[in-house]
């Protein structure tokens, strides 16, 4: 006799495949740069050579700093809710890919406005670009995809 597959029931959603591997990888993994920039932020406010700095550049620090807390906190209780596969990670995942780029703009924004290096300048604006392209690709795929609509039902 051949053993019959489980079926799914509605309650449960379809299980992952397709790109929302590649999404929930990428996921689990968004916190470890977040963290390490947490780290670099830490090491800079917090040693010897800290007084030295520009103001300006400690309050971008500072920010940094604030944000980051925030973003890692929210992308691991993002994590937690890809896992159970609930209803509300649709509409958070949206809120974590906006406020990413909001703050990389603001970011960008303390950059010129303190007159920061242009290697700095640079990369805070290669960091904004990353986010808004990143928005523009997975904000329609979330909202739009009924794969994605039929997996997180809970």
């Amino acid at each position: 006799m051949i053993p019959r597959m489980r079926e799914t029931s509605s309650s449960d959603g379809l299980p992952f495949g397709g790109f929302l591997l590649v999404l929930g990888a990428g996921l689990v993994l968004s916190p470890l740069p977040v963290a390490n920039d947490l780290a670099a932020i830490s090491r800079a406010l917090f040693t010897d050579g800290a007084n030295l700095l520009d103001p300006s550049f400690l309050g971008i620090l500072r920010f940094n700093a604030a944000t980051d807390v925030i973003m890692l906190a929210y992308l691991l209780w993002l994590i937690a809710l890809f896992f159970k596969k609930k209803a509300a990670f649709r509409t958070h995942l949206v809120n974590v890919l906006i406020l990413s780029v909001l703050i990389a703009a603001m970011d960008l924004y303390m950059a010129f406005s303190t007159g920061l290096d242009a290697e700095k300048t640079r990369l805070m604006t290669l960091a904004c670009l990353i986010s808004v392209i990143k928005a523009a690709a997975l904000v329609p795929y979330i909202r739009l995809s009924k794969r994605v609509r039929r997996t997180f039902v809970r």
